[in-house]
């Protein structure tokens, strides 16, 4: 409640300061971004800028932000793509803060309050800058050939040439090249500094050097932000956000999620660990022949520190705590087509649905059931339940083949398009439908009063105690078991592209996205703000 007065009072104080310039001031309400909390791809790092206490990357799809002092990220500021990459950069002098200039504006952002004022005007901002004598006077802005000079509360005002502060008195932040030179040892180290664990060496794309203290940042082409003490020429790797755009699978884990991408053109692709905090972060690409590149992964499934991969060229094996080896199979290998679309992790192998088949994967495979479309798995007990294009399979660990659920509806025998399980429920989707069986009791549930209409096409279901989650197009429709109310995530208001998956912890649920992964705080009874 503090920070949503403070950005009030700070969006009051815009007004009062005369007509806001054109694209006017807006407040980021901080309690919406706690609650749901977007996080894009950050890894391509193209400008870096330290203050006092905070430091800034600017990376195409926004900002994030890393506490030096504390050692830990603050929520990203995830800005619109469509208006353009940052052009230049600028950590304010006196406050925690930063100035972002992209064309056409100007963003000042305060993350602590979570609060960002946005100045308009025609033209793409080329440099930025503070008067030394008066740095808390606002940020002189280079837009071609003129200046402006903009203020915390959003005005601005051209600023003639002969007003501006000398040479002497400008203070910007450093360019790169600057940073390195002031280090020209560190600059000589770069390519062991920049090498990562798979001995891959990463470009510098900018450098910053924190005010006051022996600290230099540098941003990488691909690899994020680095720590690195210049006088033992030691760096430490910083990940946050995810490789590529879109998620294209979740998997949860006991402390975070797994998320898969979407095979984005161009994106370095591969795995990624998130903690519920989001404070660590993790990417896992495999070797030099980077399997996952332009790979989208259709499934995840995580057991004994082993990750099973379904993709759409094949199924990948990464053992995550063995230097994140990996194997591979697809239809040469024997899988029953290359496009898989889910995996249940055993305690030997796995099950894996794909286009044309169902199959079990250990060293080798064992194709099960060929000429079906397998649509999603899951294991439960000793039995591995189907969603097929011929309708609901089960498969007892004494069966040869799966078989159907006999309970008499007819509406099992549809094609399925995802199923879900808590304690002895099993969810159903088809395309436009929600079935929920008993499975003690062989039996259907009533049906729920809720309309799912809106998704539009229903792709994944996620189930607990509490909830269930089905993810479609049109959104993500959160139903509360116990009472039958249901809440609408709407793509466009919401969530800002189509769900893809889901994956429910007990005080978050992640939601992916073909734009970003979304983390949701979840209300005592489960259900989302």
């Amino acid at each position: 409640m503090r920070r949503r007065i403070v950005a009030g009072l700070l969006a009051l104080a815009a007004c009062a300061g005369g007509p806001p310039s054109e694209g006017g001031a807006f407040p980021l309400t901080s309690a919406t971004r706690e609650e749901r909390l977007t996080i894009g791809a950050h890894n391509e790092v193209l400008h870096v800028s330290a203050g006092e206490r905070l430091v800034f990357a600017a990376s195409r799809r926004g900002v994030i932000t890393y506490d030096a002092l504390f050692r830990g990220w603050l929520p990203p500021l995830e800005m619109d793509e469509a208006r353009g990459a940052p052009t230049v950069f600028a950590a304010d002098p006196t406050e925690d803060a930063v100035w972002i200039g992209s064309a056409g504006r100007v963003v000042y952002y305060r993350p602590r309050i979570d609060y960002a004022i946005t100045t308009a005007f025609a033209g793409t901002p080329q440099e930025i800058f503070f008067d030394r004598r008066d740095p808390a006077g606002g940020a002189f802005v280079r837009v071609g050939a003129s200046f402006v000079r903009i203020n915390r509360t959003g005005g601005s005002s051209q600023v003639p040439l002969g007003a501006l502060p000398a040479a002497p008195d400008r203070l910007g932040s450093a360019t790169g090249r600057e940073v390195l030179r002031a280090y020209p040892a560190l600059e000589a180290s770069l390519p062991l500094l920049t090498r990562d664990e798979d001995l891959e060496q990463w470009p510098v794309s900018s450098a910053a050097a924190s005010p006051g203290r022996s600290e230099v940042w540098l941003g990488t082409r691909g690899n994020g932000l680095l720590r690195v003490d210049p006088v033992f020429n030691r760096a430490e790797h910083l990940p946050f956000g995810l490789l590529e755009p879109g998620v294209g699978a979740l998997a949860l884990a006991a402390d975070g999620v797994w998320i898969g991408g979407i095979g984005a053109p161009g994106e370095r692709g591969g795995l990624v660990f998130a903690s519920a905090d989001l404070q660590r972060w993790r990417w896992v690409d495999g070797p030099p022949s980077r399997p996952f590149v332009g790979t989208r992964v259709n499934a995840l499934s995580i057991r004994d520190r082993t990750a099973w991969v379904g993709t759409n060229r094949g199924l990948i094996r990464v053992r995550i705590e063995a230097d994140d080896r990996i194997d591979r199979w697809d239809a040469m290998s024997g899988l029953p087509s290359d496009v898989v679309t889910s995996v249940a992790a055993g305690d030997s192998g796995a099950w894996v649905g794909t286009l044309a088949g169902l199959a079990w994967v250990d060293r080798a495979v064992r194709v099960v059931t060929p000429r079906i479309v397998i649509r999603d798995i899951l294991l439960w007990t000793d039995t591995l339940w189907i969603a097929s294009n011929g309708g609901l399979l089960g498969m007892a660990s004494s069966d040869s083949a799966p078989r159907r659920l006999t309970i008499g509806e007819g509406r099992l025998d549809r094609d399925i398009a995802a199923i879900a399980r808590a304690d002895s429920v099993l969810v159903v989707a088809t395309g436009a439908e929600l079935i929920e069986i008993d499975l003690l009791g062989r039996r259907v549930l009533p049906p729920r009063a809720a309309s799912v209409a809106a998704l539009q096409r229903i792709t994944r279901v996620a189930m607990d105690a509490r909830t269930i989650w089905l993810a479609g197009e049109g959104g993500v429709l959160v139903l509360d078991r116990a009472s039958g109310r249901s809440t609408l995530l709407a793509t466009g208001l919401a969530l800002s592209a189509p769900a893809t998956s889901v994956a429910l912890g007990r005080e978050v649920a992640w939601i992916g996205t073909l734009n970003g992964l979304v983390r949701v705080r979840r209300r005592s009874d489960g259900m989302p703000p």
